[in-house]
């Protein structure tokens, strides 16, 4: 029998969290600079790619398989020419059109990516960005919104193993607590 990869995920989760607790519990000369290193990766905090007040139109839902059903993000409702703020330090790895819809997409620390939709920039592939920072535009003109009638930025958070909630990076959310 193969275990479940969500199941494995949360036992992965609740290790690294442990041990930062453990390492904030004990101290030690490494002590603020693991802190800082799995707080960056695990559970930001990230800045809203948005200016407040947010108002969340559609949650993260955790797809049950790679290809399985799910929404791969939150959608924010926005207006057309809102700015958009980097969550994180990082690097621009794409801007331009997917399926001829506007998209953006930030590289972060530890292996975090962030995109949003309908996202316009100038900014260059590689340029680096930083927390907070203007690193773009809603560009909604045009562009068929999933929210209709109103417009949402789609913003997105994945790694190498599949895609998180951006709530739970922003610390918005807590962490699955497992009850025995």
């Amino acid at each position: 029998m193969t275990p479940n990869p969500d199941f494995r995920r949360i036992l992965f989760v609740g290790f690294l969290l442990c041990s930062l607790a453990f390492l904030q519990f004990a101290g030690g000369p490494y002590a603020h600079a693991a802190t800082k290193r799995l707080s960056g990766v695990l559970t930001g905090p990230w800045t809203p790619p948005v200016t407040p007040p947010l108002r969340l139109t559609r949650a993260f839902i955790a797809p049950e398989s790679v290809y399985g059903a799910g929404h791969r993000g939150i959608d924010l409702t926005t207006t057309d020419g809102a700015v958009i703020l980097a969550p994180a330090d990082g690097s621009v790895e794409y801007a331009g059109s997917v399926a001829g819809k506007p998209v953006l997409a930030i590289g972060h620390i530890g292996g975090l990516k962030s995109t949003y939709e309908p996202a316009c920039t100038l900014l260059a592939v590689g340029t680096p960005v930083r927390a907070g920072q203007v690193v773009g535009s809603v560009c909604g003109k045009g562009y068929a919104s999933h929210c209709a009638p109103m417009l949402c930025l789609h913003f997105a958070a994945k790694n190498a193993r599949g895609y998180l909630s951006p709530q739970f990076l922003m610390g918005q959310l807590a962490p699955s607590q497992l009850i025995a």
